[in-house]
């Protein structure tokens, strides 16, 4: 990923590592967006009983496979060695369209298919963007920090790979909270709006 940033060409000149930076993160939000106004328009054509429905099974689904696996459902897949060849700003852009998906390289955590599950079950097209959009974001914010500090020491890439399983920890504890409550709420304006119907 670092590689990705630092190859990057925009202009020719030394401070493309800044517009590669830009165009990664630009790309990621938009990215996350369009995904997440396609997840929440498809949960707009479901009433809200069966969204609630399919939501909550999903996420039952989720942190059954959490408890059985260590490691998540994804495309088990480095990032495309062949985008270095561009040299130009389809590196960054590439790149970051995969990273703001999410499911199309490693993702490392369960806590990632709360995005896609919440951006269905929010049921708007504009809901479901900025939850998709700040996740593509938040994820390429957390990458350009990293391609920054491992630019600086290249020994930053080995400790944050060595706090990995302790992070996959934390992030495996908050997926059950966040699923937890997600289930709840969801169940409650299910046998709300029953009980108001």
């Amino acid at each position: 990923m670092v590689i990705m940033i630092t190859r990057t060409r925009v202009l020719g000149f030394r401070t493309d590592a800044l517009f590669a930076g830009a165009i990664f993160l630009a790309v990621s939000v938009l990215v996350g967006a369009v995904a997440g106004a396609t997840l929440g328009a498809a949960g707009q054509l479901v009433a809200m009983p069966i969204r609630g429905v399919v939501g909550v099974s999903a996420l039952l689904a989720i942190a059954v496979a959490a408890v059985s696996r260590r490691l998540p459902w994804q495309l088990e897949r480095e990032t495309s060695i062949r985008w270095l060849e561009y040299q130009d700003w389809r590196t960054a852009a590439y790149n970051s369209a995969s990273l703001s998906l999410g499911f199309a390289t490693r993702i490392g955590f369960w806590m990632f298919y709360l995005v896609p599950i919440g951006a269905f079950m929010t049921g708007s097209a504009l809901k479901g963007t900025l939850v998709y959009s700040i996740y593509g974001g938040a994820r390429s914010v957390a990458s350009l920090v990293l391609a920054a500090a491992a630019m600086r020491s290249a020994h930053i890439t080995d400790r944050v790979l060595n706090l990995y399983v302790s992070l996959r920890t934390v992030g495996d504890i908050a997926f059950f909270m966040l699923a937890g409550y997600l289930v709840g709420a969801t169940v409650t304006l299910i046998t709300g709006g029953l009980n108001a119907g």
